[in-house]
């Protein structure tokens, strides 16, 4: 992304690390559960999902502060490049006016101003159709009055909380079905 910040580079980079080493542990896992004739297999093979997936749930929703204010420090020194004319301000402009297109929206902190010299290559990304309570005039023109900021943060948040929604709500389903294959285990080894 440019203009992130090298914290939260360093930290997407560094939790994909660890998810990988998860996918390698969870298939040595099954491999291992698959060639051996162990009659546990069904708990053995749901029990580290479900510890990875609680810890996944807990992890998101412990730094989601944390993540909340990366991303507004991030997007505060992205606004910046708005109004650069460097091939990284370009690259970051085209982005912006896609998004601003989608959600309706004009710039990232200050609206239209944050586009600088640059407003006159923005303005059909930020052009409201008609005078609304939606619109402001900036430069004699109506553009959109909300900021892509908060989109983008509520964008950001709605999605962690949909990752600690599903964590918890799968892990809930696999204490269920690691109950079951106990109780399978149980019933076999009776017999």
């Amino acid at each position: 992304m440019a203009g992130a910040n090298p914290c939260v580079k360093y930290s997407m980079f560094i939790f994909n690390f660890v998810f990988l080493l998860c996918g390698i542990l969870i298939l040595s896992i099954a491999i291992w559960i698959r060639a051996s004739k162990d009659g546990q297999g069904f708990f053995i093979g749901l029990f580290p999902i479900l510890l990875m997936q609680l810890t996944a749930g807990i992890l998101a929703a412990k730094f989601k502060p944390e993540t909340e204010r990366a991303l507004k420090a991030t997007l505060h020194e992205s606004a910046q490049l708005l109004s650069q004319t460097n091939e990284e301000g370009r690259k970051f402009q085209k982005t912006m006016v896609t998004l601003q297109k989608e959600f309706k929206c004009c710039g990232l902190i200050s609206g239209a101003a944050d586009w600088g010299r640059n407003f006159e290559e923005a303005y059909e990304s930020c052009k409201c159709s008609s005078p609304s309570d939606s619109c402001i005039t900036y430069t004699g023109r109506y553009v959109y009055k909300q900021t892509c900021e908060p989109v983008i943060r509520a964008s950001v948040s709605n999605h962690l909380d949909i990752v600690i929604g599903l964590s918890f709500g799968l892990a809930a389903v696999e204490v269920l079905g690691t109950v079951f294959s106990m109780i399978l285990f149980c019933q076999i080894e009776k017999r």
